[in-house]
């Protein structure tokens, strides 16, 4: 597959995925359990691999402003353990890569839905736990990593991926300044 096809394929299969974080149900859901949507979401992309630590968490997710994390995280944990929010969330070879190890240790859900959407988290999450040992590797920061991407023009809008992931101006425009001098992209502020 090539480089366009294998990106459209993932942005696809992220559409699918991500559904289970933003439906009215699963704020339903999430709701019993005391998680209101921005919790629910570090809670149950976290949750397989048990964390409880907000500095692990805003590692693993890596672009969110940490200080967004610090206010789910772990409070969450106190409202529903991770084993409570993987119930409600229904390739072995996970070397560096956490969130994905933690959730190829879920079982298989029996219902075929399920049972996709579970394949499509373990392609997500080791597809962006990948990401981030690259970004890594490379001297890019959390929220470098975030202007790269929104520089892109794929996916959401610089302003917008701002205020989603939890950033300020005061923080994003010298981030940005920072990626110009060092000659990683243009990006409005």
């Amino acid at each position: 597959m090539d480089a366009f096809g294998a990106g459209r394929l993932t942005r696809t299969l992220d559409a699918l995925h991500s559904v289970v974080y933003f439906l009215p149900e699963a704020d339903a859901k999430f709701g019993e359990l005391g998680l209101d949507s921005r919790t629910h979401y570090f809670a149950g992309r976290s949750a397989p691999i048990g964390a409880d630590s907000a500095n692990v968490v805003a590692a693993t997710i890596y672009n969110f402003n940490p200080r967004l994390v610090v206010r789910a995280i772990p409070a969450a944990c106190e409202l529903a353990s991770p084993v409570a929010v993987t119930r409600v969330e229904s390739i072995r070879n996970s070397d560096g890569r956490p969130l994905h190890a933690g959730h190829a240790e879920l079982p298989w859900p029996d219902n075929p839905l399920a049972a996709l959407w579970h394949a499509i988290t373990l392609l997500r999450e080791y597809r962006g736990d990948g990401h981030i040992i690259a970004l890594v590797a490379n001297g890019l920061s959390d929220l470098e990593a975030l202007i790269t991407c929104a520089a892109t023009g794929i996916g959401f809008s610089a302003d917008y991926a701002r205020r989603l992931r939890g950033w300020s101006h005061d923080e994003w425009n010298p981030a940005a300044e920072g990626l110009i001098s060092r000659a990683f992209c243009v990006v409005g502020a």
